[in-house]
């Protein structure tokens, strides 16, 4: 892969101003901006990312009520359990899945990934104990209520389901928790 990010033989790229990514031989790569190999798995470089934000932009107000999130990054305990649980169960397609980069990007309808599945905390660690801070559980909106219906149905053959005022809360193998609903049910009122 080039300092610029474009494709070579046997390779697939994704440049941005930040570096670019890849598969080189059937492996993961990244290059930052200067063409130096990373994992991607660096810290957060915070006060970098704070600079990008413009005058207008305000953090000490609340997100908008109808603000979507692109996508999340889990930890799980086991990169081939969460796939299983994601890709067969819930019906997600599998982009990536690396063991040794401990990293599986599922999604749908061919997006890069709107699930990042990772063991960069360890192989095999426990959940959160109950009362720690943290994510609770995130929301999969299915497209209409007979596929929502569907997938309920899947999961419950395999799993406890929970039905709550937001949907039907599941949990992957690794105790993440996830509310399955619909477009209908899921747009604000």
């Amino acid at each position: 892969m080039s300092r610029t990010g474009s494709a070579q033989s046997g390779e697939s790229s994704r440049p941005s101003r930040a570096g670019s990514w890849g598969i080189v031989d059937g492996e993961f790569v990244v290059r930052d901006a200067g063409g130096i190999l990373r994992s991607g798995r660096e810290p957060l470089d915070v006060e970098a990312l704070l600079k990008e934000l413009t005058p207008e932009e305000r953090l000490d107000l609340p997100m908008p009520e109808a603000t979507t999130i692109g996508h999340v990054h889990l930890h799980v305990a086991g990169i081939l359990e969460a796939v299983r649980f994601y890709h067969e169960l819930l019906g997600f397609d599998v982009q990536m899945s690396s063991a040794e980069m401990g990293a599986a990007f599922v999604s749908a309808g061919g997006y890069h990934h709107h699930i990042g599945l990772n063991t960069w905390t360890g192989e095999g660690a426990p959940p959160p104990p109950p009362d720690a801070l943290g994510l609770r559980y995130f929301t999969v909106v299915l497209p209409n209520r007979a596929e929502l219906e569907r997938v309920v149905g899947s999961v419950r053959a395999a799993l406890p389901v929970e039905e709550t005022p937001e949907g039907f809360l599941v949990r992957d193998p690794s105790h993440n928790g996830l509310i399955l609903t619909d477009r209908d049910d899921a747009t604000p009122s």
